[in-house]
């Protein structure tokens, strides 16, 4: 994943194309009806400021997730040579795909070809190697039929990223080549609006979560959700996500939600291994913005390879 510090500015009337930039990647500009706006990855807030007073351009969020969010109702948001019209995606995003029926089979354990198809679409990046600030569901619509999952309606696959260039990239990737597998392809993407957060938000798991412990001999513990030690753990990859995007980790805080009645584990194999995750709703404390982003990058390990997507 990149390193730097999102930026975000309104550009004059006078500036024609964007000029060049202390960017990390390609800017993307919003036509609003307010004016025109950029944003990116800058390299630095120095250089970014720099670069604001030469053109002319008004920053209008300081370099903190939180302000980086555009309304999903304006604009229209420039993907190269293309755009995505009205609802405008927001630097921080949740997409639900609608996938069209498979052809072939469906194995039970198919999460290494989801990770696959993102990371095609996301295209060459180091994402899969770094802390995931990004998570997906699970296939929802699917029956078993014959030591397989069949999807004879078709799937909904949730996406989420609080990266904006990963955003950006998985945009262009779907609409250049939206074969999925199986046969399966994307039919439709529509944009998830955010919940209204309470201060003690109960999240539903769109995948099973993920915790774990470390050993002293080197091994790990998978931790069940009743177990009081998962809180702990669970916590403490929250706070490591908060602090990867630039957040407080003040007031945040994870734990199952052992009241529900229908807890429970489900082992899961990915390209041979296995895991012990937990298909049990969470709860969170923290403001807002903690909380959003736990909505985005999902709930304990592995966000990034099928566990801990949240709803």
């Amino acid at each position: 994943m990149h390193e730097g510090i999102p930026v975000r500015f309104r550009l004059g009337p006078s500036v024609g194309a964007l000029p060049p930039g202390p960017w990390l990647s390609r800017p993307v500009v919003v036509d609003r009806p307010s004016g025109r706006e950029v944003w990116a990855t800058a390299r630095t807030l120095d250089a970014a400021t720099h670069w604001a007073r030469q053109t002319g351009a008004v920053p209008i969020a300081p370099p903190a997730l939180r302000d980086q969010r555009f309304p999903m109702s304006e604009g229209t948001l420039a993907i190269g040579s293309g755009a995505v019209s009205s609802p405008t995606p927001c630097v921080d995003m949740r997409l639900n795909l609608r996938l069209s029926p498979n052809t072939d089979p469906v194995p039970f354990d198919h999460l290494h070809q989801l990770t696959g198809v993102l990371h095609k679409w996301l295209g060459a990046n180091d994402a899969h190697d770094d802390l995931s600030l990004y998570s997906f569901s699970w296939l929802s619509g699917g029956r078993a039929a014959g030591g397989h999952v069949s999807f004879p309606t078709g799937a909904t696959w949730a996406v989420s990223f609080v990266d904006p260039v990963l955003g950006k990239r998985f945009l262009r990737g779907v609409l250049a080549d939206p074969a999925v597998a199986f046969g399966m392809t994307v039919e439709e993407a529509q944009l998830v609006a955010e919940p209204e957060f309470e201060p003690e938000h109960r999240f539903l798991t769109a995948s099973p979560v993920l915790t774990r412990r470390n050993r002293d001999d080197g091994g790990r513990d998978h931790l069940r959700w009743d177990d009081p030690e998962a809180d702990t753990t669970l916590t403490r990859t929250f706070h490591t996500k908060l602090r990867a995007a630039g957040l407080p980790t003040d007031g945040a805080a994870l734990r199952f939600d052992r009241a529900f009645p229908g807890a429970k584990t489900k082992l899961c194999r990915v390209k041979g291994n296995a895991f012990r995750a937990n298909a049990c709703p969470v709860v969170a404390t923290g403001s807002p913005e903690q909380l959003r982003l736990l909505w985005l990058a999902g709930a304990g390990e592995m966000t990034g390879s099928g566990f801990g997507a949240l709803r």
